[in-house]
C-alpha cells in the first residue's frame, strides 16, 4: 500500500510538474474547469503556478493557479485562481487527475479549529471515501545541519484532508524520520475533533510507522471510526 501511495504522489506531480515546465511529451491534456459561479470551462492545461504558503504549522507547496487554452499547443491562455474555482479534472477514466478548490488551515491554528487562511488554492485528490477527502502534497522541511548559521531544506512528501462539506484543508501526515517522542501528537491535533480516532491513535493497537508505511490505510480506519 505504501507503494500505491508513493505511485499516487508521483502521479499528482508528475502531470502538473510537466505542464508548469511546458515539458509535456503529448499534446497538453484536456480538462474541465468548474467555477465558483457554478459555469464550467474547458480545454486544455497548458500552466500550473505552484508557490510555497503557510498550512497549519506546515510551509506547504500549493497550487495558486490553473491556465486553459483553447488549443493544446498555445502559448498563452486564461488563467484561473483557486478563489475563483471549486473543482479542476484534467483528463479522463483511470488517468484523471482532480483538483478540488479548498482553504488551508491558517497557519499556526488548531486544525480542530478549522480556521481558513486567506486564500484558496488547488488541492491534489488521492483518496475519497464516505465523505472523507485526501490531497498529496509536499512541505517544505529546514533543520539544523549542526554547522553555525547551517540548515538543511527538503522537500517531504504530506497528505492532508478535508471532509465534505468543509472548506479548510487540514495536513495530518508527512513522513517521520527519525521517530521521536511525541511523534504522535501532530496526528492527535489533526484528528482531535473525532474522539474515536483519537483514541485509537493513543491505543497499543497503533504505532506510528503504520501511518507512515500506509497513510491511505490509515485513512480507512478513520473512516470506520469517525
Amino acid at each position: 500500500m505504501k507503494r500505491l501511495f508513493l505511485i499516487l504522489v508521483v502521479m499528482a506531480f508528475a502531470v502538473s510538474s510537466a505542464v508548469a515546465k511546458g515539458e509535456e511529451k503529448e499534446k497538453a491534456p484536456k480538462c474541465t474547469i468548474t467555477l465558483a459561479d457554478g459555469k464550467t470551462v474547458s480545454g486544455y492545461w497548458i500552466d500550473i503556478k505552484i508557490k510555497a504558503r503557510p498550512v497549519g504549522a506546515n510551509n506547504a507547496n500549493v497550487v495558486l493557479t490553473m491556465t486553459i487554452a483553447d488549443t493544446p499547443d498555445a502559448k498563452t491562455g486564461t488563467e484561473y485562481s483557486a478563489d475563483d474555482a471549486v473543482r479542476f479534472v484534467a483528463r479522463e477514466g483511470k488517468d484523471s487527475v482532480e483538483y478540488l478548490s479548498l482553504y488551508g488551515q491558517k497557519a499556526m491554528t488548531m486544525p480542530k479549529s478549522l480556521k481558513p487562511g486567506k486564500s484558496k488554492y488547488f488541492w491534489r485528490v488521492v483518496y475519497k471515501k464516505e465523505g472523507l477527502y485526501a490531497f498529496a502534497g509536499s512541505i517544505n522541511e529546514t533543520t539544523p545541519n549542526g554547522s553555525r548559521f547551517g540548515f538543511d531544506r527538503k522537500q517531504k512528501v504530506a497528505c492532508f484532508y478535508s471532509m465534505e462539506g468543509e472548506n479548510v484543508v487540514v495536513p495530518f501526515w508527512s513522513p517521520t524520520e527519525p521517530l521521536t517522542i511525541g511523534a504522535k501528537n501532530p496526528l492527535r491535533y489533526a484528528f482531535a475533533r473525532f474522539p474515536k480516532v483519537v483514541e485509537y491513535i493513543n491505543s497499543k493497537e497503533f504505532k506510528i510507522k503504520m501511518i507512515d508505511e500506509d497513510p491511505l490505510g490509515f485513512l480507512d480506519k478513520v473512516v470506520e471510526l469517525k
